[in-house]
């Protein structure tokens, strides 16, 4: 099973504090989890039989990664969306825990 950060929960605004959770933490947790996700998805690459099927995983891997070097320590706002983004795909190609 894959460690994945924790999930950003709890009270919306305690993820808008900056005192609370600094934006380099955040970018940190959102690298993980692009770290994370771009793992699960070169395993179903190379799971996958057909040429078809795994064009579509190492298309998305590659997307992820190009997302990953656009994530902006000073975007709030974005690194909480990615992260929770790629939290919730990496749920879904994990299955239940």
């Amino acid at each position: 099973m894959t460690q994945t950060a924790p999930a950003l929960a709890g009270p919306p605004a305690m993820w808008e504090d900056p005192r609370i959770v600094e934006d380099v933490v955040l970018y940190d947790m959102a690298r993980h989890q692009a770290s994370v996700l771009s793992a699960l998805l070169l395993e179903r690459a190379r799971a996958t039989a057909g040429d078809y099927g795994r064009d579509h995983w190492e298309a998305r891997r590659r997307l992820v990664r190009r997302q990953a070097e656009a994530l902006d320590v000073d975007d709030r706002a974005g690194l909480i969306a990615q992260h929770q983004a790629w939290a919730c795909e990496i749920r879904a190609l994990a299955g239940p825990a």
